[in-house]
């Protein structure tokens, strides 16, 4: 159930990535620029007001642009802010407390893949999510210090006569289960409650808003 929502922007020429509610009640939100793809990463205070703000970009290369996917700020102070170039290539910043770029990793592209969402968790794993043309997900376990993959758990494309499903979102729970948001073309949203082994334990929709696109899954304080 739904206990309270707020409403942030519109910015003419800006769509919004991604929202994380932190446990004191500030929340913070990924802001996009359609033009040239230069991210804005908003803090919010508990009545959803701006009260800090960070921009990068544009970042643009030989190959092609960069446009930032998702952020997710860590129980450190740090945050990772996800980024994927033309090509599909994706490259993971970690953020400093003052919102500095210290670190960053290039994940492989793969053609017909594109990665939705990157997320640290509090024991050194991270959650990098591919996502194939035709629906299939590929959520990919690495550690969050070199980088490297450790696991992987592969989701088959969801037969459905009203659209393509889409994995926009992994969030990993601190008991080893997981929530997966999927996302069909119409709209329509359905998150996944999976196991420790990543098997698909339950399941809630969320019925399409027509002109509104679910984005991310996230819970609060964490």
């Amino acid at each position: 159930m739904v206990s309270w929502a707020i409403t942030n922007g519109a910015y003419p020429g800006w769509t919004a990535r991604n929202y994380h509610l932190n446990s004191g009640g500030t929340a913070d939100m990924l802001w996009v620029k359609n033009s040239d793809g230069t991210a804005s990463v908003q803090t919010l205070n508990s009545s959803g007001m701006v009260s800090n703000w960070y921009a990068y970009g544009p970042e643009s290369d030989a190959i092609g642009t960069w446009t930032a996917v998702s952020y997710h700020p860590n129980s450190d102070g740090t945050g990772n802010l996800l980024w994927v170039r033309t090509d599909g290539t994706p490259s993971v910043w970690l953020l400093d407390s003052g919102g500095n770029m210290i670190n960053w990793h290039e994940y492989p592209q793969f053609s017909g893949w594109t990665v939705t969402d990157y997320r640290q968790n509090s024991d050194g794993t991270a959650n990098l999510i591919y996502v194939k043309t035709d629906g299939t997900a590929s959520v990919w376990t690495v550690n969050s210090s070199n980088f490297g993959l450790i696991s992987y758990a592969l989701f088959p494309s969801i037969p459905d006569s009203a659209g393509t499903w889409f994995a926009r979102s992994y969030y990993r729970n601190s008991d080893g289960t997981a929530n997966l948001l999927w996302v069909r073309t119409d709209g329509f949203a359905s998150d996944w409650t999976l196991n420790s082994s990543n098997a698909m334990t339950g399941w809630h929709a969320y019925p399409a808003c027509p002109g509104w696109t679910p984005l991310d899954y996230d819970k609060t304080g964490n």
